[in-house]
């Protein structure tokens, strides 16, 4: 009986595997019917251990400053965040001031100018930024001197 015992050990730990943990940053559960909504118009698409790939699409400036203040309140780091078909103009404002953002990227907005210190805030952690299909009508050197 022992023996067998023994046997049924060994096999169970032979047979078991190394789990690894979940990424260090995980997107928020939505625990309740009023945090459904916590990053609208966002969407945290995953998480991962250098942060949270969020996208927004199909929003309006105003939309992106409400959602951009809950997810700075999560006080994660956001590896990817992408701005996608938004009905956005002008960029200004400092929507992005209490952002940890690696990357950002902006795509099918017709933005047209970029203010002087848009990316104040962010400047110390954006390595990359992307503007695909924008409107701009000259290269807003003074938004990026600060990066």
């Amino acid at each position: 009986m022992n023996r067998l015992i023994i046997i049924i050990g060994l096999l169970a730990l032979c047979s078991s595997e190394y789990i690894p943990p979940g990424p260090r940053y995980t997107c928020p559960k939505s625990l309740r019917k009023e945090q459904e909504q916590l990053l609208y118009p966002c969407v945290c698409i995953k998480g991962s251990d250098s942060g949270l790939y969020v996208e927004c699409e199909n929003t309006n400036l105003a939309s992106l400053a409400v959602g951009f203040s809950n997810l700075a309140a999560l006080q994660s780091p956001i590896e990817s965040l992408s701005i996608l078909s938004s009905n956005i103009g002008r960029l200004y404002g400092d929507i992005f001031y209490a952002l940890d953002v690696r990357i950002l990227r902006i795509e099918n907005t017709p933005i047209k100018s970029i203010e002087r210190d848009q990316f104040l805030g962010i400047n110390n952690t954006l390595q990359e930024l992307h503007l695909i299909n924008s409107k701009l009508d000259n290269f807003p050197k003074e938004a990026f001197q600060i990066l």
